[in-house]
């Protein structure tokens, strides 16, 4: 059974649609499990780190941007797959594939602990998945009560508050997305939680988001 292409365009982290399920389809089909959310439609932290597996593999700059050399470069993959007479080098790819988009998300070979944040990620509201979650565990930490929902996994109201707060509290400019500066600050302050869960900077963060929640209510 040949591989079928609905969609032949090029596509970038943050884009939504048809022609990114497709993408995410082929992605899960060579064996990444895209942080166990499978083919959602939206292209976000996981997607990238498979399409930057991909790159890394053929020799690409990591961009992890889906244009035309790597569509063509998965389109090829697939090909492989198709071919009976081709199994071995399409397995000994995927393998070389897996082994990358696992360094990418952790930095090591495959781990366990799904739970684990990937080092350089950044996440934006409205994303969902692994990474969310362990931000989420790292912020419940921190005493933010994310609406007594706990670690959901999804990068909703509440975390995107609990974020605002932090770079209110550090004179950052409040956007409510975690990038590096705002993750160094989150890492910094979990490190200053003692056995009581209070650190020094609690009280003034724990204002700032209950001046944040007010602004959404």
């Amino acid at each position: 059974n040949k591989t079928v292409y609905k969609y032949n365009q090029e596509l970038d982290p943050g884009a939504s649609g048809p022609a990114v399920v497709e993408l995410q389809e082929k992605l899960v089909l060579l064996g990444m499990d895209l942080g166990g959310y499978g083919a959602t439609g939206y292209y976000g932290y996981y997607t990238t780190a498979a399409v930057k597996a991909i790159q890394r593999h053929y020799g690409y700059s990591e961009v992890g941007r889906y244009g035309p050399k790597t569509r063509a470069a998965l389109h090829g993959l697939m090909d492989l797959r198709d071919s009976l007479s081709s199994i071995v080098e399409y397995n000994i790819r995927k393998t070389s594939i897996i082994f990358h988009y696992n360094d990418i998300l952790h930095g090591t070979a495959p781990t366990s602990g799904q739970d684990s944040e990937p080092p350089d990620v950044q996440l934006d509201p409205g994303e969902s998945g692994p990474a969310v979650k362990a931000l989420q565990n790292n912020l419940i930490k921190l005493g933010f009560d994310l609406g007594g929902y706990g670690a959901t996994g999804y990068f909703g109201t509440y975390t995107t508050a609990s974020l605002k707060a932090i770079q209110a509290y550090k004179g950052y400019e409040t956007v409510g997305r975690y990038g590096p500066l705002t993750r160094a600050a989150v890492k910094e302050l979990v490190a200053k939680v003692d056995s009581n869960g209070d650190y020094p900077e609690k009280q003034g963060i724990m204002q700032k988001y209950q001046q944040m929640l007010t602004n959404v209510q």
